[in-house]
């Protein structure tokens, strides 16, 4: 599961189990997102293995989420897929 700042999700989202939607071009990700006030963590959960299978993401890839609608918990989503080392080619 993938974790974002807690103090931009508790500003923001404030609400623990709420979906957001991720969106990457015309496609569109139902992802729910909890909050671990005791370890101050935030993370994506149900729907997130799916996002991550369906963009065909790899750890090291780095995905940048710009909110579109604060209402409704938008999100675009732009991502850059890590470089091949030449031992990993």
């Amino acid at each position: 599961m993938q974790t974002i700042p807690f103090r931009y999700a508790k500003s923001y989202l404030e609400k623990s189990g709420r979906h957001v939607s991720l969106r990457v071009g015309d496609r569109w990700w139902e992802v729910k997102l909890l909050f671990f006030d005791r370890n101050c963590l935030a993370r994506f959960s149900d729907g997130w293995f799916e996002f991550v299978k369906d963009c065909d993401l790899k750890e090291g890839d780095l995905c940048v989420l710009r909110m579109l609608d604060e209402e409704n918990l938008v999100f675009n989503v732009s991502f850059f897929q890590r470089k091949k080392s030449k031992q990993q080619l």
